[in-house]
């Protein structure tokens, strides 16, 4: 199974799919209007009920930071995403870090393509309408860029690009702790 994370601040799209490209899980984890810590913990919280719920996911695609719509937030969405891959690490789920022109040249062949392209693209491709839930498509798109990076398939030339140039990259993460160091003053 593959997981797909589009983390954000207030809403993050979250997919499963199966080796055939099924769809096994799709939802979203929405802290409301929490702030600093208990929305940390809340994403944290919902993102281990997934991974429970989906025991057997063997590799995970998270959108990387899309600096220009998170202005003034960079701190607040590096946070997240280090609950996230802490999460992942926990799990002993290997991931990779996908970019926001990556993810949609993957599913569109355009890696400037607005949302409603990504969604028809999602729908000519795998028959999924994600209608306006546009971090599920997202989420969806990821997981399909997990499998396809973990298994080294593409099916159009931009997929196969986009795996490639994510393959080259990225070093698996090692699931081994370094214990750490105490440094007495």
């Amino acid at each position: 199974m593959y997981l797909g994370i589009d983390q954000s601040l207030r809403c993050s799209g979250v997919a499963v799919i199966g080796k055939d490209q099924e769809l096994l899980y799709v939802g979203t984890i929405t802290p409301g209007k929490l702030t600093g810590a208990p929305r940390l913990w809340c994403i944290r919280s919902a993102l281990r009920d997934v991974l429970a719920a989906e025991p057997d996911i063997e590799f995970a695609a998270l959108e990387g930071y899309s600096y220009g719509s998170g202005a003034g937030r960079t701190f607040e969405l590096g946070e997240v995403g280090a609950v996230v891959k802490l999460v992942l690490w926990d799990a002993g789920i290997p991931y990779i870090t996908v970019s926001p022109a990556g993810l949609k040249q993957f599913v569109s062949g355009n890696g400037g393509s607005n949302k409603e392209h990504m969604r028809q693209a999602v729908l000519s491709k795998w028959g999924i309408d994600f209608a306006d839930r546009d971090d599920e498509c997202d989420a969806y798109g990821l997981a399909q860029v997990a499998r396809a990076t973990h298994l080294g398939v593409g099916k159009t030339r931009a997929e196969l690009e986009v795996v490639k140039k994510l393959k080259d990259t990225t070093k698996k993460i090692s699931l081994v702790a370094t214990p750490a160091r105490i440094v007495s003053i």
